[in-house]
C-alpha cells in the first residue's frame, strides 16, 4: 500500500458550529454537544435518547423514528443459536431495510500509542469485483466502524492495522444467531468464528473456542457520553471486571444488543437481556484483567443515515457476503509482521542506516505490538522473531499484547542488537537420571 499523506489526528471537540455544505443523503446535520472524539473524521449527528420526550414510532419498528413496521426484523422468536461452523452458510433471508443504519466510530485506547492518520488510496485487498477502490483512511490507534441496523444486524469493520487481521476485513452478527462471521477486505471470502472465540482472535489471531461465564451485573450512578445520559453496569467474570456504559437510544433497536456482545465476549461473557437490553448502546467499556493490566472501547462519534450511505458497501449486512467464497480454517492473510509499507516506515522513524538491524524475538505464546517512539511498529507473532532495519539512533520502545494483559514500559534501545519481548520461558527440566547419561 502506498501512504499519501501522514497528519495528526485531532482530538479537538467537536461543536454545534460543525457544519457541512453538502449532506451525503443523511438531511441536515443535527447539531451535536461539544463531546471529545477519538477520531476527528467522525460525522457529528447525534441520535435522541430516550430519556425524555421519546420520539413516535411505528409499531414493530424496532423503536426507529419514521421506520415503518416491516416482518424483516430479526428480533429472535427463540433463543438466539450459534452459527454452524460444519459448512458453507445459508442466506437468512432477512434483508435489513433500506436506509435504517447507525454508525458509531470508536477504538481501543492504548495510552502507549500517539494518534495519527495515514490516507491510504487503495490497498490491494481493497478493490472490489467491479473495480471499486475502497479508500480509507488508516489509524495508529485500533479503530473500529460499526454499522448496526436496529432489525438486528452488526457489522464491525477494522479501520487500523493495529489489529490481528488486516484493515478492512468485518465481523458480522445478527441478533439470532450467536458467534460472529469473519468476512475478508475482499468482501467476499469468509469464516465463522464460533461464540468463545473472539477474545483469542483478537489477542492471539486464533479462533479458539473458550466457555463464557454468566455475570450479573450491578447498576452504578448514571453517567454522560456524547452529550447523552447513560447507565453503568459494572460485571465480573473469571478474566476480569468490566465496566459497561450505555445509552438508551430507541433508534438502534436490537442492534445495541449485538454491540453490547461483542464487547463482553471479550472479556467472556455471556450474553442476557440484563446485561445488553434492546434499545441501549454501549458507548464506552472498561475491562480490569484478573492477571493484570487494563483496556477500554471508547466510542465517538455516533451518527443516524436516513438514506443508505455512499461509503457503506451494499451487502454490508447479509451473511454470508455476497458471491461468497467459504473458507474454513482460514483467516485473512498478514501481508509482514510490519504495520506499514516501507515509505510509511521511513516518515515515521526515519530511513534505515547501513548495518543497522534490531532484532525483535517474541519468547511468549502471545503475539506481541512493539511501540517505538509511541507509533506502533510491528506485530511479532508468538514464539516468533523479526528484524528491523532501524534508523541509526537510540529509541524509546515499549511493547504489549492488544488487551493490554502483558504491558511493558518505554525503555531507550539501541539500533543495533536484539529486543527479546518479554521474559524467556524457563528451560525444560531434566531429570537427573538423563543428566547422568544413564536410563531408567
Amino acid at each position: 500500500m502506498r501512504a499519501l499523506g501522514i497528519g495528526v489526528l485531532s482530538l479537538s471537540v467537536l461543536s454545534m458550529a460543525c457544519r457541512r455544505d453538502e449532506p451525503k443523503g443523511d438531511g441536515a446535520p443535527l447539531a451535536v454537544p461539544s463531546v471529545p472524539s477519538p477520531n476527528a473524521r467522525i460525522l457529528p449527528a447525534p441520535l435522541a435518547s430516550s430519556r425524555g420526550s421519546a420520539p413516535e414510532v411505528s409499531a414493530g419498528s424496532g423503536g426507529v423514528p419514521g421506520v415503518a413496521a416491516s416482518g424483516a426484523s430479526l428480533a429472535a422468536a427463540a433463543p438466539p443459536r450459534p452459527f454452524p461452523t460444519s459448512g458453507e452458510l445459508v442466506p437468512n433471508g432477512f434483508p435489513p431495510p433500506a436506509g435504517a443504519l447507525v454508525e458509531l466510530r470508536g477504538e481501543f485506547t492504548w495510552p502507549e500509542l500517539e494518534a495519527r492518520t495515514l490516507p491510504i488510496s487503495a490497498l490491494p485487498e481493497a478493490v472490489l469485483l467491479d473495480g471499486t477502490v475502497r479508500s480509507t483512511i488508516l489509524s495508529t490507534r485500533p479503530e473500529l466502524r460499526l454499522l448496526l441496523s436496529p432489525h438486528g444486524h452488526l457489522t464491525v469493520e477494522l479501520v487500523s492495522p493495529t489489529f490481528s487481521l488486516p484493515p478492512g476485513t468485518q465481523l458480522r452478527a445478527q441478533i439470532d444467531r450467536l458467534g460472529h462471521v469473519v468476512v475478508w477486505p475482499d468482501l467476499r471470502s469468509y469464516r465463522v468464528a464460533p461464540p468463545g472465540s473472539l477474545r483469542a482472535l483478537f489477542n492471539e489471531r486464533r479462533v479458539d473456542v473458550a466457555p463464557l461465564f454468566s455475570g450479573h451485573p450491578e447498576e452504578e450512578a448514571p453517567g454522560q457520553k456524547l452529550g447523552l445520559p447513560t447507565v453503568r453496569r459494572v460485571v465480573e467474570g473469571p478474566m476480569g471486571r468490566l465496566t459497561l456504559e450505555s445509552a438508551e437510544l430507541p433508534a438502534v433497536g436490537s442492534g445495541g444488543t449485538l454491540v453490547c456482545r461483542f464487547l463482553l465476549e471479550l472479556a467472556r461473557l455471556r450474553p442476557s437481556d440484563e446485561l445488553c437490553p434492546p434499545g441501549e448502546l454501549p458507548l464506552d467499556a472498561h475491562y480490569v484483567w484478573t492477571r493484570g493490566g487494563e483496556l477500554s472501547f471508547r466510542g465517538g462519534g455516533l451518527q443516524r443515515h436516513t438514506t443508505w450511505p455512499i461509503d457503506v458497501p451494499a451487502g454490508t449486512f447479509e451473511i454470508p457476503p455476497q458471491m461468497p467464497i467459504f473458507k474454513p480454517g482460514e483467516l485473512p492473510p498478514e501481508r509482514s509482521p510490519f504495520l506499514w509499507d516501507a515509505d510509511t516506515t521511513a516518515a515515521f522513524w526515519g530511513p534505515a542506516a547501513a548495518g543497522a538491524e534490531l532484532v525483535l524475538t517474541n519468547p511468549g505464546e502471545v503475539p506481541m505490538y512493539v511501540i517505538v517512539e509511541r507509533l506502533p511498529l510491528a506485530r511479532v507473532p508468538a514464539l516468533g522473531m523479526t528484524r528491523w532495519a532501524a534508523p541509526r539512533a537510540a529509541h524509546s520502545v515499549s511493547f504489549r499484547d492488544f488487551l493490554g494483559e502483558s504491558v511493558y514500559a518505554a525503555r531507550r534501545v539501541e539500533s543495533s542488537g536484539e529486543l527479546v519481548l518479554g521474559p524467556r520461558p524457563p528451560p525444560p527440566e531434566v531429570p537427573e537420571v538423563e543428566a547422568a547419561g544413564l536410563t531408567p
